[in-house]
């Protein structure tokens, strides 16, 4: 039985080592002597991890270079690069540092209409929009009034909608204002025809 506390990697390590020492004429099961084998490979192991260590000492005893081997300070590694700029003794760039290109072809954070947020960012409905007013058309202008937020609008006169007598729902204040006006003249026109034919 194997150990339960020992992972499949070092299983299957344990299983080709026993293996190949079977192979080489070691009597050698990892089944049948489970801790014989642990500790033939912790021992073969540590051998090899030794030849490695006293080959790569006798190199740099024979050729130097050990300086090379030592890692430089991570200051170093991150904030070198491969590019090559050229100063002048007033520390201005003379040659090699071109010119930087723009992340993308499109203007950014363009404010139109009003609006203190970019169309976009806000979707609801399907329909994308301005979270600021939450407009869902492109060309709305800003009414500066967001879903639950109380602010009155002034109509003619000067009037508030709650002093002119219509007030407005939840729908009507994420619809651009051109949209309602044109709802509210259709609604009038509906209501003179009906006036006309009484």
């Amino acid at each position: 039985a194997v150990v339960s506390t020992q992972s499949t990697g070092e299983i299957s390590k344990l299983q080709l080592f026993a293996w190949e020492a079977n192979q080489r004429g070691s009597s050698v099961h990892l089944q049948a002597e489970p801790t014989k084998a642990a500790l033939l490979h912790t021992e073969y192991e540590k051998r090899k991890d030794d030849f490695k260590t006293e080959v790569s000492k006798s190199i740099i005893d024979r050729y130097g270079g050990e300086e090379h081997l030592q890692a430089p300070p991570k200051e170093l590694i991150f904030a070198s690069t491969e590019e090559y700029v050229e100063y002048s003794r007033t520390g201005k760039v003379v040659k090699g540092q071109e010119r930087v290109v723009p992340k993308s072809k499109y203007q950014e954070d363009i404010h139109v209409n009003g609006h203190t947020t970019v169309y976009g960012s806000y979707f609801a409905a399907g329909k994308w929009g301005y979270k600021c007013c939450q407009a869902t058309y492109k060309q709305a202008y800003c009414t500066g009034r967001s879903k639950g937020a109380d602010v009155p609008v002034h109509h003619e006169g000067g009037r508030t909608e709650e002093q002119h007598g219509s007030v407005t729902s939840e729908t009507d204040r994420s619809r651009p204002l051109m949209e309602i006006h044109k709802e509210k003249l259709a609604e009038e026109r509906k209501r003179k025809k009906k006036k006309k034919k009484k």
